[in-house]
């Protein structure tokens, strides 16, 4: 394309892309690169397992524009739904431990307050 000249509009009566399904794993195996020079990490990484990141999907009727129009316009839909489903992802509950292993020694401590001194009081 030369600068100044007319580009050709494409035109689409239904532009339909089906939703995408992507699966994320990541492991750290806690080397930061400190023997390759690599700057320290100070936040910790954790580690991320099946982590699914759903892209939305997009329909559009009577699309018109030219080629780097109609390019931005699903470059857009993509990046901010990926960026979306990506601070699900960083905030999900799974980063701060175990909630339900939490929950279950939590119920599992409340328990043993109450039974244990009851039953050693029983006992004597």
């Amino acid at each position: 394309l030369r600068y100044g000249a007319p580009q050709r509009l494409q035109y689409f009566r239904r532009l339909e892309l089906h939703p995408v399904r992507l699966s994320i794993t990541f492991h750290h195996n806690n080397n930061l690169g400190l023997e390759r020079g690599a700057p320290l990490l100070l936040v910790p990484i954790p580690h991320i397992d099946d982590a699914a990141i759903h892209l939305s999907a997009l329909l559009r009727e009577h699309l018109v524009g030219t080629a780097e129009e109609l390019a931005l316009t699903l470059l857009n839909h993509y990046k901010f739904s990926l960026l979306r489903q990506l601070m699900l992802v960083l905030l999900q509950v799974d980063m701060l431990g175990d909630p339900v292993g939490f929950m279950r020694s939590w119920g599992t401590g409340v328990k043993d307050l109450f039974y244990l001194p009851a039953k050693a009081v029983v006992q004597r």
